[in-house]
């Protein structure tokens, strides 16, 4: 069954909405170590950009689940929410996905940038 329209966009404006990663969450997730968290947040952004493309590169199904849910998880523990719930549904999709991974790519972008901002601040 899908979504009625109202939904999908209610969400869509949810993600741009919501900050790229919540360095709230990351704090307490790094006891508020500053410098934890900014190498945290650069190995972060490494990985993100890389287990994206090996999605996009996926050739199996296996393959494409296994990578969104690494993805997912990483994603998570630092606060890139969007990033993980768009993961998510990429893992748990057995239908085509290409515009969840198109979704994707922008949520990793924006979140990159976000890393960039905060890192030389």
């Amino acid at each position: 069954m899908s979504e009625p329209p109202t939904t999908i966009h209610r969400r869509r404006l949810d993600a741009h909405r919501r900050v790229p990663v919540d360095l709230d969450h990351l704090r307490r997730q790094t006891f508020g170590d500053e410098a934890l968290q900014r190498r945290v947040l650069g190995m972060f952004a490494r990985e993100a950009a890389r287990l994206c493309e090996k999605l996009k590169e996926a050739e199996t199904l296996d393959e494409r689940r296994r990578t969104a849910h690494a993805l997912v998880g990483s994603a998570r523990n630092v606060g890139a929410f969007t990033m993980a719930d768009i993961a998510s549904q990429i893992e748990r999709s057995d239908a085509p996905v290409a515009g969840r991974l198109r979704a994707l790519d922008q949520a990793v972008q924006r979140a990159r940038a976000f890393i960039a901002e905060t890192l030389s601040g």
